[in-house]
């Protein structure tokens, strides 16, 4: 499952997706696709979800429903209690984060679909290794450099 940093980081150059592009099965919540639509720039979200679409993302619904958030038509209504138990956790990280309830869903969908989750945000790496869940920043396999999570 890819966070959004990843598809920015695509559209940016800094990730060559076609190294492996063929080798992967991408995943991302409505979170992700709602996070690339709130693109104030018109031309840099039209080739964000163009990059998105490249990659035949496939969309999964988020475990649990937040408001503001989640879509009541799509997303699970879940017992939320992963889901809290990660929020928790990232605002005791850093309760200055925006979009730490965003980042919980993504968390708790990518945990609960033992699906490999992709990203840049420490913070959110942090939380899904923390609850047994796999994480991986993409930057470090494919360029050797480390980033500090």
């Amino acid at each position: 499952m890819f966070d959004t940093n990843i598809f920015n980081d695509i559209l940016d150059g800094k990730i060559n997706i076609n190294t492996f592009k063929e080798n992967i099965t991408c995943y991302a919540t409505n979170v992700q696709y709602d996070e690339i639509n709130k693109t104030s720039e018109t031309t840099r979200r039209d080739k964000l979800n163009a990059v998105f679409s490249s990659l035949d993302t496939t969309r999964l619904a988020t475990e649990t429903c937040c408001f503001d958030t989640s879509r009541l038509d799509t997303d699970k209504l879940g017992d939320g209690v992963l889901y809290t138990e990660i929020k928790e956790f990232m605002d005791k990280l850093n309760k200055k984060k925006k979009n730490n309830e965003r980042d919980a869903l993504i968390a708790e969908t990518s945990i609960q679909n033992k699906l490999t989750l992709v990203t840049h945000d420490k913070e959110l790496y942090k939380a899904v290794t923390e609850f047994r869940g796999s994480a991986v920043n993409l930057y470090y396999i494919l360029t050797d450099s480390y980033r500090d999570i």
